[in-house]
């Protein structure tokens, strides 16, 4: 009796490991087609995202060339459409650090504030542009981004910029109106 089982153990063997080499071939092209989706819907999303952010990082473009090149500056109107409609998407696309950046920098700009703050929140705004379409783990700085634009801004506002919040609201003389003192929220 034990002369019939032993051809058939190889056999046997060989039969698993063909069937156990099936099995993980289609788990590895299954999880591979996942891979290939994800990295699609990913691309597609950072697409979607380039397109809801553009409109406003042209806007700030044109108002900021029409500021040194003597262009014809944007209307009210025009300005106030572009932020609409980009405030309808990316309250809907943005991450969450996008739109809490878009809801600081907006606020400072109905409310008045210091220009170095509307500069700091501009900042900080194409931060999480950047940080959302495709560069979350960014090691750039706002500082860094505003130095394409502001000449002097090592020698004059580099380290007041990289003062922490708290600090930077109070050595300006500023109460941001998201900030309610009366109720000790934010």
């Amino acid at each position: 009796m034990a002369e019939i089982w032993v051809p058939l153990v190889p056999a046997l063997g060989a039969v698993a490991a063909a069937v156990t080499a099936g099995v993980f071939s289609a788990r590895a092209r299954s999880a591979q087609a996942s891979a290939e989706r994800t990295l699609e819907l990913e691309r597609r999303l950072a697409t979607s995202k380039q397109e809801i952010y553009k409109p406003l990082v042209d806007l700030f473009r044109r108002v900021l060339d029409s500021s040194t090149s003597g262009s014809k500056p944007l209307s009210d109107k025009a300005m106030i459409e572009t932020l609409s409609q980009f405030i309808s998407w990316v309250q809907i696309y943005g991450s969450d650090q996008a739109v809490r950046a878009v809801q600081k920098f907006m606020q400072t700009v109905y409310s008045g504030p210091p220009p170095l703050v509307v500069m700091r929140h501009y900042g900080e705004l194409l931060l999480a542009i950047r940080r959302d379409i495709a560069h979350p783990e960014t090691s750039v700085t706002l500082v860094d981004l505003l130095a394409m634009r502001v000449t002097d801004i090592y020698a004059e506002w580099a380290d007041e910029l990289s003062l922490d919040e708290e600090a930077f609201y109070v050595r300006h003389q500023w109460s941001p109106p998201w900030i309610s003192t009366d109720r000790g929220e934010s």
